[in-house]
């Protein structure tokens, strides 16, 4: 995160990582991120991602099996909230992108795969261009 604010891209964040522990081992065995993102360009990025982990070589390798990253602007003023872009799972199986047009509408969903789904810094990155690009707008 801190690329993206020294990039002028994220203008804030309160993600929190959450650790959960097997009650009987007390091994590391989920990770939690959740939070939002605050952009330069006044988009919102709201995130929760679910991390599984396993022992590996000694270590602990963590994988995600669940994403939800949800990009919108505010409402300001007479403007009212606008969705810009979403990628889940929501509706269970593999991650999709959902885009929406001017109007809000879900429009198109594009089926992703896990190797496929972007980054989270490539999502913030997307929703900081498409608020720019809506605000240029001039409809």
């Amino acid at each position: 995160m801190s690329v993206l604010v020294r990039e002028g891209v994220v203008e804030a964040d309160d993600l929190v990582f959450e650790e959960l522990y097997d009650d009987l081992t007390g091994q590391l065995i989920q990770v939690r991120l959740s939070g939002n993102v605050t952009c330069y360009s006044g988009a919102k990025v709201r995130v929760l991602k679910w991390m599984e982990t396993r022992a590996r070589d000694g270590g602990v390798e963590v994988l995600t099996v669940f994403y939800q990253y949800q990009a919108w602007l505010p409402r300001v003023g007479r403007r009212r909230e606008q969705p810009l872009v979403r990628y889940d799972q929501a509706h269970g199986g593999q991650p999709h992108r959902h885009e929406f047009d001017p109007l809000g509408k879900d429009v198109a969903h594009q089926n992703l795969t896990f190797e496929t789904m972007p980054r989270l810094d490539a999502v913030i990155r997307e929703a900081a261009g498409l608020a720019a690009a809506f605000d240029s707008d001039p409809r």
